[in-house]
């Protein structure tokens, strides 16, 4: 096999990425994340019981980990591909507490008002959203809560440092694949002050280390909510959700619940009724 040698690194051709397909990009989450669970217990001791519902499940790693027979869960996703494999995950759950899986948009949730004892968006989700759609999936989530009822929030919080910076931070990430060879997974991110958001290139080198195996590029963008803590305390307080307790735990994670100061606007329209009557 020939091999070509290059004098430096400007004259290496420039790597050329394929679009990372959403089947193949949740094989490699579930990969990156199989370790991770330290999340999924903290809101499995925080949470109540009775009605629980988690806003962007995923392929239900979280989701798993809060069965309970005193919960009934409902979990809901956009991602068809997630979906499936949280379907394949939670299979083998007793029906009576097997989780019902919904394809539904976070912004929207189509549920009665006051239904849930609990709510949690997990794992840096409501980041992903924008400005505008964060404030209405929290005013949803206070809706759908009962007067009583928590919610639960996993946030990206950058650091000055990070927000201070004008290049891109490079982090790379090794995984061993099943079957052999490994995955390499490359992010590039950059704090964009115009936006307040974090602008992430994420590249995923596959390597199958096998005769007549291909080794793959791919690569996906996307942005998140880059906002500091006073920025996300002030959008509470308009949403009518108070802090009843936060940690640090790789990100900030919250517990909320409804500020009885704030009025729904279901309650605006009972005080009007008592008065025209």
């Amino acid at each position: 096999m020939a091999v070509t040698l290059y004098d430096s690194y400007d004259a290496e051709p420039e790597d050329v990425f394929e679009a990372l397909p959403e089947g193949l990009y949740r094989q490699f989450y579930d990969l990156e994340m199989a370790e991770t669970c330290e999340d999924a217990r903290h809101w499995d001791r925080t949470l109540p019981s009775g009605n629980i519902l988690e806003l962007g499940c995923g392929s239900g790693r979280v989701t798993h980990g809060l069965v309970r027979p005193d919960r009934q869960l409902v979990a809901i996703d956009l991602s068809t591909s997630m979906l499936t494999q949280a379907q394949k995950l939670c299979r083998n759950i007793p029906p009576s507490q097997r989780p019902a899986l919904l394809r539904m948009d976070m912004t929207a949730p189509a549920f009665a008002a006051a239904s849930f004892h609990g709510i949690v968006i997990p794992w840096n989700t409501l980041n992903l959203l924008s400005g505008n759609a964060i404030s209405h999936c929290l005013s949803s989530c206070r809706e759908l809560l009962r007067k009583d009822g928590l919610l639960g929030l996993h946030l990206h919080i950058p650091g000055e440092n990070f927000r201070a910076q004008t290049t891109h931070t490079f982090q790379f990430k090794i995984f061993d694949m099943e079957g052999g060879g490994c995955l390499i997974k490359e992010t590039l991110r950059k704090f964009n002050p115009l936006e307040e958001r974090i602008e992430i290139e994420e590249r995923y080198r596959l390597r199958p280390m096998k005769k007549g195996k291909e080794n793959r590029d791919f690569s996906t963008e996307y942005t998140i909510c880059g906002w500091e803590r006073t920025r996300w305390r002030e959008l509470f307080a308009e949403c009518g959700l108070q802090i009843r307790e936060e940690k640090e735990e790789e990100g900030w994670l919250l517990l909320l619940g409804k500020d009885g100061k704030k009025e729904t606007g279901e309650g605006r329209r009972e005080k009007g009724k008592s008065k025209r009557r």
